[in-house]
């Protein structure tokens, strides 16, 4: 068997109905003859057709590729064992509910050697269901988005972490800072995998040139899902605050945001509701759910007695997504796959 350069992990729960795509996607990636990769497919748990499906795909994969099911429930877990099966130097993690552009493995392989760096993000696409209206798309792409993207390559720094659906590490990399924290149930493993980095001094880099196509589902275009995201990100920004800076710049962004949150976001709010412009009044309305769970979580972290906030961190379980908004309906096709 040859050498295998990068292994691609795809980690899925219950959405059968998504492989096909990401899959396929996969298989007709270019390599021009400069490496060979190998797919590892995760399967964590699913009580759907996944593993029917996996094997009827893994019957018609044009690449090496591998499947495993992962009982421990989480994403986590599901990352940290498919660093465990992978054979390739590279590890590169693409998400069940994305497309990769055909030459997003080349371009992010290529763009790691070339450069001699060992982690590298590449551009995350956002398709919005149809269902999404017409005049409110330009505001759940901003919202539903990751970090601001460019054109040209950059050096990623503390604020702007690269996101797992798109990402390749050499495996040296784990060696050094360890695996997922799999004490996480609330997601953001991935910005506190890349804090790690960051205080190991590894570089991290954007590639503009890999790009995989985030594939939304109706129940994500929804204001319940957009508090629901905005608390998230609120409490996981305090917790690596926490974990990062210590007491005392926690307490101090604390207050700043509370500061902001009373002074700009909820007069902007008002105004924009009472004016009929709900675009902006949501999104004013998502630094304020940003800035009460980012307070709520800084209360837990600095006196977890007194303020335990168990009901209320319940709630950002990342694994109950799709129980608590809905099931998933997106059905991957080949036009998902060619207009990355």
């Amino acid at each position: 068997m040859n050498k295998i350069d990068v292994t691609v992990v795809v980690c899925t729960y219950n959405r059968a109905n998504f492989l096909l795509g990401i899959l396929d996607s996969l298989f007709k990636q270019e390599t021009k003859g400069e490496l060979n990769f190998e797919i590892v497919v995760i399967n964590n748990a699913s009580t759907d057709e996944t593993e029917e499906v996996l094997q009827q795909l893994a019957n018609d994969a044009t690449v090496p590729m591998r499947t495993f099911i992962e009982s421990s429930q989480g994403v986590v877990f599901a990352r940290n064992r498919g660093i465990a099966e992978a054979s390739g130097d590279y590890i590169y993690f693409i998400d069940d509910d994305e497309t990769a552009a055909p030459n997003c493995v080349l371009n992010m392989y290529r763009f790691l050697e070339t450069r001699q760096i060992r982690v590298g993000g590449g551009a995350v696409r956002v398709r919005l269901p149809d269902s999404c209206p017409a005049d409110q798309r330009e505001l759940y792409e901003s919202i539903l988005s990751p970090l601001e993207e460019s054109e040209q390559a950059f050096r990623y720094q503390s604020r702007s972490a690269p996101g797992a659906g798109n990402l390749m590490l050499h495996r040296t990399v784990f060696d050094e800072v360890g695996l997922f924290d799999e004490n996480l149930v609330e997601a953001a493993e991935d910005t506190e995998l890349f804090n790690r980095i960051d205080q190991a001094g590894i570089e991290a880099w954007f590639c503009p040139d890999a790009t995989v196509l985030h594939l939304m589902d109706d129940y994500r275009v929804s204001i319940p899902y957009v508090r629901w995201l905005s608390i998230r990100h609120g409490w996981n920004r305090a917790r690596e605050d926490y974990r990062g800076r210590g007491n005392a710049y926690v307490i101090v962004n604390c207050l700043a945001r509370l500061a902001h949150m009373s002074v700009v976001a909820i007069p902007k709010w008002l105004i924009t509701k009472i004016s009929g412009r709900s675009a902006a009044s949501t999104m004013a309305m998502c630094r304020v759910w940003r800035t009460t769970a980012y307070t709520r979580n800084t209360l837990r972290q600095l006196a977890p007695t007194v303020f335990p906030q168990e009901k209320f961190f319940q709630q950002l379980d990342f694994r109950g997504e799709r129980e608590m908004f809905g099931t998933v309906n997106y059905q991957t096709s080949s036009k998902d796959i060619t207009t990355v």
